[in-house]
């Protein structure tokens, strides 16, 4: 077999080897017009042979891809290889999303004689990924939203503790220092006639008892009244308190207060 013989014959193998190929082949001259296409890019694509074979690459796309491509065809002049995804449409108008793995090609003296790419339809991976990442978003969003619910959660919690823990106070002081004092009267009652003195003096101790109740009384009332930090501000609760304060004491106080910004929470 002559050299002749064995290049048509290479030549006829890679030609069967590039139409039984699962993706497709499309060749471009040296100046970027398609040279050759495989029957996997007419299935693709929708379009014939005539009315690819002669065109300019770039005109099959648009808007951004078309960008893409100008760059990415300019980058084979430069001898580059590169991969890179664009979007295109079928001859029908269908949305395609294409990678193109694409090579320059040099003749035997070193010059630039087109480029060799080679395409995959990636739409069904386009579309699955925007699935995912539109999924994505949806959970980034229900996460969000079941914070929120947990953040009110816990400040109904907070508020149910605090008004068991006021609760309990006044149970454990007010109630139990009323029933004490009721007692205490009754005894004082029945001393009356028989032994004054002793009356005298219980009553001076259930007077006692009586005034440290109101100024417990007083406090647990305060701090219902009190606003929250994390509602008001630490400068709000210290000037109310400090109101309270001279209300209750009859000392006069003066706040010179200058803060930029709240007190760190404490985690």
């Amino acid at each position: 077999m002559n050299k002749g013989s064995e290049a048509r014959e290479f030549e006829r193998k890679c030609r069967v080897l590039v139409e039984n190929m699962g993706q497709s082949v499309c060749p471009l001259n040296r100046n970027m017009e398609i040279d050759f296409v495989n029957d996997k890019l007419l299935e693709m694509s929708g379009y014939t042979r005539g009315e690819l074979l002669g065109k300019k690459a770039r005109t099959f796309f648009e808007g951004m891809s078309r960008a893409i491509s100008v760059v990415e065809l300019k980058n084979r002049l430069r001898g580059k290889s590169s991969t890179y995804s664009v979007s295109a449409k079928t001859k029908r108008g269908k949305d395609l999303f294409i990678s193109i793995s694409g090579v320059p090609l040099f003749d035997r003296r070193g010059k630039f004689n087109g480029s060799f790419a080679i395409l995959s339809d990636i739409t069904e991976r386009k579309r699955l990924q925007d699935k995912l990442e539109e999924r994505a978003r949806e959970l980034e969003r229900e996460v969000e939203k079941r914070t929120g619910q947990l953040v009110e959660l816990y400040r109904g919690v907070a508020v149910t503790e605090e008004r068991n823990r006021l609760a309990q106070e006044i149970h454990d002081g007010l109630a139990q220092t009323l029933a004490t004092s009721l007692l205490k009267i009754e005894l004082c009652e029945r001393l009356l006639k028989d032994n004054p003195e002793r009356a005298k003096r219980e009553l001076s101790k259930l007077r006692n008892t009586l005034a440290k109740s109101i100024k417990a009384t007083r406090q647990v009332i305060f701090e219902l009244r009190l606003p929250k930090f994390h509602r008001t501000g630490f400068a709000t609760v210290l000037r109310q308190y400090l109101e309270e304060f001279c209300k209750k004491t009859g000392i006069s106080c003066n706040l010179d207060l200058k803060l930029d910004e709240s007190l760190p929470v404490k985690t």
